[in-house]
């Protein structure tokens, strides 16, 4: 945890999520449009 929503710490839950649950093909990641959730970066790492 962390006292704000950065977009590392956006992206690290992301990426941990993934690794341990291995999601199917075709999962629709739902976000609050925050501007964590709009860097390229993040976005990047959905695809």
């Amino acid at each position: 945890m962390d006292k704000r929503m950065t977009k590392g710490l956006v992206m690290q839950t992301l990426f941990r999520a993934t690794e341990s649950k291995h999601p199917d093909k075709g999962l629709i990641a739902h976000s609050d449009q925050g501007n964590q959730y709009c860097a390229s970066d993040y976005q990047n790492l959905l695809k």
